[in-house]
């Protein structure tokens, strides 16, 4: 990946951050009290100046109440088909959100999970591009 689409993507997360926080009712000053951020900080996530790390996206997307995965698009980030393939079990008892939040962590650094039945062992295969 390239430092162009890094930066779109850091963007593009602010912006949604942004639309999230204002449709959760929240001032900047609230969301980086409840993320543990300085409202500074937030808007510059906002903005797409500042890259945030996932425990603190985590704590902002619970305090919006909204899933972390909407508010980043791993897409931004792809080059071409192939990377790495992680395969991961299905476990029935994981809301959708989970594999949503999970495949979009991995997307961001060029994986691609593949889910499978509970009973298969995980894997990480190398693909050739």
């Amino acid at each position: 990946m390239t430092e162009d689409q890094i930066d779109r993507f850091y963007a593009d997360a602010g912006q949604r951050i942004n639309r999230a926080r204002r449709s959760a009712g929240l001032t900047q000053a609230q969301l980086a009290a409840a993320a543990g951020l300085t409202r500074s900080s937030v808007a510059n996530v906002e903005a797409g100046r500042q890259r945030i790390p996932l425990h603190v996206l985590a704590g902002a997307a619970a305090a919006m109440r909204v899933d972390p995965g909407e508010l980043f698009s791993p897409a931004l980030l792809a080059d071409e088909p192939g990377g790495t393939v992680v395969t991961l079990p299905l476990l029935p008892a994981d809301p959708p959100s989970t594999h949503q939040f999970v495949g979009g962590a991995l997307a961001s650094v060029g994986m691609t999970v593949r889910w499978v039945a509970e009973s298969s062992p995980p894997a990480i295969v190398p693909q050739r591009r």
